[in-house]
């Protein structure tokens, strides 16, 4: 018998604080998730995040000078940037949200 993906993934328990299993299914709920999924996508959105930033050090470190020869403003002005193409890329809706979003009829 063949087993189903989802059953050759890994597994990891994990314990909540109280109210957090709530905060999860409430985002999962709008977004058209299962909880599995949102968490999932948190944890992929932290790790994104995560890679771009250590992206945008690596890239800066290559530079004469690094991050010292900027001015302040130079660089708020690249962490602006950085951030702001991050939130750009979440605030995308999901595959299931475009869906839901274009099977609901004008009222």
């Amino acid at each position: 018998m063949s087993k189903f993906p989802s059953q050759e993934m890994d597994r990891f328990n994990v314990r909540l604080p109280a109210g957090m299993r709530d905060a999860i299914a409430e985002r999962a709920k709008a977004n058209g998730r299962s909880m599995n999924s949102e968490i999932v996508q948190i944890l992929e959105d932290r790790l994104t995040t995560e890679r771009q930033l250590e992206d945008f050090i690596i890239d800066d470190a290559k530079r004469p000078g690094g991050v010292d020869s900027l001015s302040k403003n130079e660089l708020e002005e690249m962490m602006e940037r950085v951030v702001r193409k991050t939130l750009s890329e979440f605030a995308q809706p999901s595959i299931t949200q475009r869906d839901n979003i274009k099977s609901k009829k004008p009222t």
